[in-house]
């Protein structure tokens, strides 16, 4: 009888292998493994088989996903042996390979020249040259001394790297961190008015330094007051709009100014100021509104507007849904006065209106045109 041997050296997804191995001469199968039979990824197999003696044979091996056993994921093989000889092997294929050997009707007579060639070779070789081997190389290995030469003086240098990376360290600590934290936090924008803003817009807006900077290009006639609304536009500035009455309810006010969306604010987070003078010691109402109903802080940007009477600032907002009104007297300066005029600011609630007015509906329909 002949011992065919099959090895099977699996890759990264054994499951996917399975193989078939036929006699041709009889048209049956010798062996097989099913996918599935293999589980371990990256382990060799081997299955052996006693069949008669010679014969032809056809070996077919497939890959379920099509990319053979090597050497996308893994090095996997197959060999094929007969009585300890190689027939076939291989790896590489895509969804199947098959692979044959062998004759029908052959007896074995490759029994012998196996066996003769196998016993001469075999003690000759081994009487021979052991003893030669084993006293020549002895003295040789003693003879190191080349092994300490370039043992490790030479990667000694290299430890210079090291101080490369130290004066990496102090260069950004150095230059940045005293320059700009000093001069620029502390001077212009301190924290203070946006802490007291909420509390009591009156008390912090006296306190601002930022906004004078128009006084001197802006003023008004007498009996009216200078009104200016400055407002930083935030990631969509298109979305924004606002209106300004003179009276005490919305419905019934006189409009004095108003700006539309999608012309007017077009440059995302710049700062637009509008200067208007308006008559002292009248009410009046701003209504600011956002297209899409979240504000203009801070989802998509840090945008924000105020409101300021002669440059004081009386409110400063920018979080609200889709308008906010801010109700206030025109009263031309704080200092003549013992408590801060009226001011009063209402931000609309989520799904309601600030009021059941025409002005509403008109709203509605301008949320709802086109972005340009």
């Amino acid at each position: 009888e002949d011992i065919m041997e099959v090895r099977i050296k699996t890759d990264q997804y054994p499951t996917e292998t399975a193989w078939i191995l036929t006699n041709t001469c009889s048209n049956t199968v010798v062996a097989e493994a099913p996918a599935g039979s293999y589980t371990t990824r990256n382990q060799e197999y081997s299955d052996k088989i006693c069949v008669p003696p010679g014969g032809a044979y056809s070996f077919f091996i497939t890959d379920s996903f099509g990319d053979g056993i090597c050497c996308s994921y893994g090095e996997g093989f197959y060999n094929v042996l007969k009585n300890d000889v190689s027939m076939i092997g291989g790896g590489q294929f895509g969804t199947d390979e098959t692979k044959t050997f062998g004759q029908c009707g052959t007896t074995p007579p490759t029994r012998a020249p196996t066996r003769a060639p196998t016993r001469a070779p075999t003690r000759a070789p081994t009487r021979a040259p052991t003893p030669v081997p084993t006293r020549a190389p002895t003295p040789a290995p003693q003879t190191p001394p080349p092994t300490p030469a370039p043992l490790t003086p030479p990667p000694a240098p290299f430890q210079a790297p090291p101080p490369t990376p130290a004066p990496q360290t102090p260069a950004p600590t150095s230059n940045p961190t005293p320059a700009p934290q000093t001069p620029a936090p502390t001077s212009a924008p301190t924290p203070a008015p946006q802490t007291t803003a909420p509390t009591s817009a009156p008390s912090s807006a006296l306190t601002p330094s930022a906004s004078p900077s128009p006084s001197p290009s802006f003023s008004c006639p007498d009996g009216q007051v200078g009104f200016t609304l400055t407002l930083t536009t935030d990631d969509y500035p298109e979305e924004t709009r606002w209106v300004l009455k003179q009276g005490n309810q919305w419905s019934t006010g006189t409009m004095i100014a108003s700006v539309d969306y999608l012309t007017t604010y077009t440059k995302p987070q710049a700062t637009y100021i509008e200067n208007l003078c308006i008559e002292e010691n009248e009410t009046f109402m701003f209504r600011i509104f956002d297209k899409v109903r979240d504000g203009i802080c801070c989802n998509h940007g840090k945008g924000e507007y105020s409101l300021a009477l002669n440059d004081q600032e009386i409110h400063r907002g920018g979080e609200f849904n889709r308008k906010e009104q801010t109700k206030f007297e025109a009263i031309s300066s704080y200092s003549n006065t013992n408590a801060p005029p009226g001011i009063k600011v209402v931000t609309e609630p989520k799904g309601g209106n600030l009021d059941s007015s025409n002005e509403d509906e008109e709203e509605e329909l301008l949320s709802k045109l086109p972005h340009n």
